[in-house]
This record gives structure tokens, sequence and C-alpha cells, in this order.
């Protein structure tokens, strides 16, 4: 069940009222990781503006370095960018990038924002990331197009791949 988006709101702007700088909240490291992932999922850009403001790094950042939300390679970690990503949530993808979120974070076993995309078939995040810089080549792109059926998804990373590798000569 979703959370309603005015309680969300309600719930973040209490939990961080009364903040003057980036670590000065209420909230904990881990409490900010999992609103802020919360809010990605959910779709709102308020929220996720509001736990930025509050000190939540993009990325999850030192706030994701701990055993329990699975360490920097643990597989229970996903960034905030990959569950925008995953979600189809543009605008939060937007916001994340321009506050600094690595477009390539490598994630649980090596997997990236674009492959939470891709294996979401969210082709206006996939879209979005590849025009953003993101780098079409990892293994597990090509894992997770091998499994599309979706021949406009299919073509789209081709063409990064394409273009990427014209730039390079």
């Amino acid at each position: 069940m979703r959370t309603p988006k005015a309680l969300l709101i309600i719930f973040v702007a209490i939990c961080t009222s009364g903040c003057v700088g980036p670590r000065s909240s209420h909230l904990s490291p881990v409490q900010r990781f999992q609103l802020l992932k919360a809010a990605c999922a959910y779709g709102d850009t308020r929220p996720v503006e509001i736990l930025l403001e509050a000190g939540a790094h993009p990325d999850g950042g030192p706030d994701w370095i701990t055993d329990s939300i699975g360490g920097k390679y643990g597989d229970e970690f996903q960034s905030p960018l990959s569950t925008a990503a995953r979600n189809g949530h543009t605008e939060i993808m937007r916001l994340l990038l321009s506050r600094g979120a690595h477009i390539d974070l490598a994630e649980g076993e090596g997997q990236t924002p674009l492959v939470s995309a891709i294996s979401a078939k969210q082709k206006a995040a996939v879209a979005l990331l590849l025009a953003s810089g993101a780098d079409p080549n990892s293994p597990f792109v090509e894992h997770y197009l091998a499994r599309s059926d979706d021949p406009e998804l299919i073509a789209m990373v081709m063409d990064a791949k394409a273009n990427k590798r014209l730039t390079k000569r």
C-alpha cells in the first residue's frame, strides 16, 4: 500500500523541521537514505527536494555505507537514481542528476541506473540516462537487452552504443 502523497510530504517535513545545515536533521543517515529511496519510488519531487535539503546525499553517499542497509555493494543497495529510473520518474531523475547523483554508480553486483531502467522497460528513463551520458557498454546492459522484447528500447540502447564508439574515434 502506498502512503498518500500529502502524508509522505508532512512526515518528511516534520522529520526535517528545524534543519539549519545538511547534517542537522533529526534523521539518522540510514533513515535519510531510506526515506530518499522511498520518495524516489513514489514519484513526487517535493519530498525528494526536502530530503536533499536536509542533507540526504543524491547517491546515498556515506549514508549507505553501513551493514544495516547492505553495505557499499550489498544486495539491498539501490541508488536513489536507480530507484527513480526503475519507476520511470524522470523529473526526480533530473533533480538527482542536478544535485550530483553519479549516473553510472555501480550497485549490488555492478548494476547501474541504466540497467534498472532497461530491466523495468522504462523508455523515458533510458532515454534520459543515455542523453545525460550513461554508459551503455556494461555487461549488465547486454544481459538485460538480450532479455528484452521491446525493439524500440533495444534500438535506443544500440544507437547510444554506436554513438559512443564514434565519439571515441
